[in-house]
């Protein structure tokens, strides 16, 4: 009930105000056009600053949007460096066995050599640690391929966050 009896006072003063303009319009021009002109002015400087503050709100969205990008890619940068940390565990793991059979095969050369065991049994168990080593020498390369490549996958994820990172130090630092 309040804000009909508002709108019409609002409206009362409202006609008044105007019909007061033009009388004031007929009996001076200038007031007019200067009443005009200030109006103009203030309606002109509105719009700057709502302009301004659009634009301000377009670049906090820019930057909210990197900052999710760079989210992004330290979420998946992270799975990337516990595969990484894996696998240097599992190269860590080829390595020692790889020393331990070429220890071997070593051993049994000397044992040959000292004629501590027979021939046939030391080939035997030669030619056993020999593939065993082969294919922990595969599965080493096979690892260090894999490391190389997770590597190289995350230097670029870590890359492209710094570059975004510094981005949006350059963008906040010109605020």
């Amino acid at each position: 009930m309040k804000a009909s009896l508002v709108r019409p006072a609002v409206l009362s003063a409202f006609l008044a105000a105007v019909s007061q303009l033009a009388i004031s319009a007929q009996e001076e021009p200038s007031l007019v056009a200067s009443a005009s002109a200030v109006h103009l002015a203030d309606i002109s400087a509105t719009l700057e600053r709502i302009a301004e503050l659009l634009e301000s709100q377009a670049e906090s969205r820019r930057l909210d949007l990197v900052m999710q990008r760079i989210e992004v890619r330290a979420r998946r940068l992270a799975p990337l460096e516990t595969r990484l940390r894996s696998a240097r565990s599992s190269r860590g793991n080829y390595q020692e066995e790889q020393f331990r059979l070429q220890a071997q095969l070593k051993s049994m050369a000397d044992r040959l050599d000292s004629g501590a065991m027979d021939a046939d049994e030391l080939t035997s168990m030669t030619e056993h640690f020999a593939s065993e080593l082969a294919l922990v020498t595969a599965r080493l390369r096979a690892t260090n391929d894999e490391i190389a490549a997770l590597e190289n996958e995350a230097a670029r994820y870590r890359n492209e966050i710094d570059d975004w990172e510094a981005w949006v130090d350059r963008e906040l630092g010109d605020l």
